[in-house]
């Protein structure tokens, strides 16, 4: 497998960190990571996704945005710092799908990632998406999701704040959805690191089976 960075301008003519890592000689499918805020996708559950889509055969790009040691952007109001944000994920994606003609997409959000991943999939409408630990709280998301024709899978703990059993509950047939009991917003159970090593691996089968689909 073949690692490299791709040239990813953000505003102000900054470099996105991404990796990218081409899978199979013939893939056809790209898988994009956003990470979340501080949850970089080097920790456990966005790395073992990774692998997964690797696994797969996909091509990955995963991007590591560090907005949370970025002076400038800690200055920022929220209404700019979305900007930012939405300029930078949008450039990352279109750098991504430009390394070869895909015929598959898989946009993978994990928190503030996964605010990324639901205005993108309204406009690719045939990529699939994977929502772990999406930020549900947020309005402008549960409206994207329950708008979106893509199929999704939404990976979530009850003792998450994000989570929202009545909206998950309404959603329609073409999303999975996987709920862990008591796990906390990044998909650990506190206090049981040998359940939360559990909680990991079926999170990690659960995409690996979503992506061969």
């Amino acid at each position: 497998m073949k690692r490299r960075s791709l040239e990813i301008r953000g505003v102000g003519g900054r470099v996105v960190p991404n990796a990218f890592t081409e899978g199979a000689d013939d893939a056809d499918h790209l898988a994009v990571i956003f990470p979340g805020w501080a949850y970089s996708c080097e920790r456990p559950l966005l790395y073992y996704t990774r692998v997964a889509a690797l696994e797969q055969g996909a091509d990955v790009l995963t991007v590591d945005y560090g907005y949370n040691v970025l002076e400038s952007f800690d200055r920022l109001s929220p209404a700019d710092q979305h900007v930012w944000f939405e300029r930078e994920t949008a450039a990352a994606l279109a750098a991504g799908l430009a390394q070869k003609d895909y015929a598959r997409l898989t946009l993978i959000g994990k928190s503030i990632g996964s605010q990324a991943v639901g205005r993108l999939l309204g406009e690719n409408t045939a990529a699939g998406g994977i929502l772990l630990t999406p930020t549900l709280q947020v309005a402008a998301l549960r409206d994207q999701v329950s708008a979106a024709s893509n199929r999704l899978l939404v990976v979530l703990g009850t003792g998450d704040d994000a989570h929202q059993p009545e909206f998950l509950d309404a959603l329609g047939d073409d999303v999975t959805r996987f709920i862990i009991e008591g796990a906390d917003h990044a998909l650990e159970i506190p206090g049981d690191a040998a359940a939360s090593l559990n909680v990991l691996a079926t999170v990690t089968a659960s995409i690996a089976e979503f992506l061969a689909a």
